[in-house]
């Protein structure tokens, strides 16, 4: 689960229920200032993108949630729309976390492509918006009418008794050289009669090549019956490849790459800061299955960041390569690393060597495999025993939340979090982490 599915789905489920309330109709003819609008359309909100305050120590008031440096409405604000750095699109406001277009049309009107039309009678957007009537129909009720003895086919409206190019049903084509007489195709001397009723020339239709209904796939021409490739590509599956520059078959047909930018001279090409592994791109700085260089995998309680494998954020690497431990619950680095319990107190319990009772049950603290944990900020157990959470997560308040290393910062805040929470590392010395959620703990 990555940060942003995770932030998206609690700030939407927050929204919504915060604004249970249905929202007023607007009363569609007038401003704020008491002007009327003459097209029918409500004009949106000046202040989009506007509805931010300064985080301050004390957090976000009210509904506001913290984006970055900011405080934000994300039921308003069109740069954080539903969740932080959801940013609506040109042309589009923020309204109850969902981005919508900018302009809002009265009944029976609807906005389409920046203009309020009625779909009921417009031939532009009939029924529909971008559904055009073909020549020589009017939209009437939401459907394109043709004149009487006619049908609206894709491009024309058609007399199918005549209609060579619509014989009997809009599409039936009587190919070349065919004629139409009561919606039945006449071939012409280079075209045999199909199933279908149509008439196809075998020897160069791209749909009908060799044999009625055999398809030439996607950049294919037929050729005397056969189908062909353009020089330089070849036929792969149902459809012609350049093997030199198709990312799908890239050096032979069904080879894709993946992560890639490309495909030159048959290799994929990976993006800045990756490398090919096969014909896939493989991030060497972050990878966990390839750290540094292809093959080198780190272990399950570190995260890759750099390029070199670093004990996961509240997790604490052991002198020696001796792996990484929770100092807040293991009784050989119990508080600091090298820190014995043992004796009367041979049990660590939030970072502090105690009898083994002393870990009973209280809020979120409890005996998880024989550690004592708060399973509120535990990585190794966080919300309940067991729950390890991602590489790529850290937990906050019992529940995994993505993150991302703050890489071109040494403390916070991080201005590459963007739009994300910056919170310091747990383990000392660690670099800071992006969060997704607001908070770091």
């Amino acid at each position: 689960m990555t940060r942003n599915h995770w932030l998206l789905g609690v700030v939407l489920g927050g929204t919504m229920a915060a604004c249970g309330a249905a929202a007023t109709p607007d009363d569609g003819g007038s401003r704020p200032d008491g002007s009327s609008l003459m097209d029918g359309s409500i004009a949106a909100d000046a202040a989009q993108g506007q509805d931010v305050v300064a985080v301050t120590d004390g957090g976000c008031p009210g509904s506001l949630v913290a984006c970055g440096a900011v405080c934000a409405d994300v039921t308003s604000d069109a740069n954080n729309c539903g969740g932080c750095g959801r940013r609506c699109g040109n042309g589009e406001r923020c309204a109850m976390g969902v981005c919508a277009p900018a302009m809002m049309c009265n009944p029976p009107q609807t906005s389409c492509n920046g203009s309020c039309v009625d779909v009921q009678s417009d031939n532009a957007n009939c029924g529909r918006c971008g559904r055009a009537c073909p020549a020589g129909a009017t939209c009437s009720m939401g459907a394109c009418q043709c004149a009487m003895g006619q049908v609206a086919c894709t491009t024309e409206c058609a007399n199918l008794a005549t209609s060579t190019s619509n014989c009997g049903m809009c599409g039936r084509s009587c190919g070349p050289g065919g004629t139409c007489a009561m919606g039945m195709c006449t071939c012409g001397a280079a075209a045999i009669r199909c199933a279908d009723g149509s008439c196809a020339d075998v020897s160069s239709d791209p749909n009908n090549c060799g044999a009625c209904g055999r398809r030439c796939g996607t950049g294919a021409t037929c050729v005397s019956g056969t189908c062909a490739c353009p020089m330089g590509a070849m036929m792969c599956g149902m459809g012609c490849a350049n093997l030199q520059t198709d990312i799908n078959n890239c050096g032979a047909c069904g080879r894709r790459c993946d992560g890639a930018t490309g495909c030159a001279a048959g290799v994929c090409q990976c993006p800045a800061g990756s490398t090919l592994m096969g014909t896939t791109c493989v991030n060497v700085q972050t990878d966990v299955d390839n750290c540094g260089m292809i093959g080198r995998r780190c272990a399950a309680t570190q995260a890759c960041v750099a390029g070199t494998c670093t004990c996961r954020t509240g997790l604490t690497a052991i002198a020696g390569g001796m792996g990484c431990t929770d100092l807040q619950s293991d009784p050989a680095n119990c508080g600091a690393l090298g820190n014995r319990c043992g004796g009367a107190t041979p049990a660590c319990v939030m970072g502090t060597c105690r009898a083994p009772d002393a870990c009973v049950r209280s809020g979120t603290v409890q005996l998880c495999m024989g550690a004592c944990v708060d399973t509120a900020t535990n990585t190794l157990h966080c919300g309940d025993c067991g729950n390890d959470c991602g590489r790529d997560e850290v937990c906050i308040q019992g529940r995994c939340r993505g993150y991302t290393p703050a890489a071109a910062c040494s403390t916070c805040p991080c201005a590459s979090c963007a739009g994300e929470t910056c919170c310091t590392g747990a383990a000392p010395g660690a670099v800071p982490i992006c969060v997704g959620g607001g908070r770091c703990a």
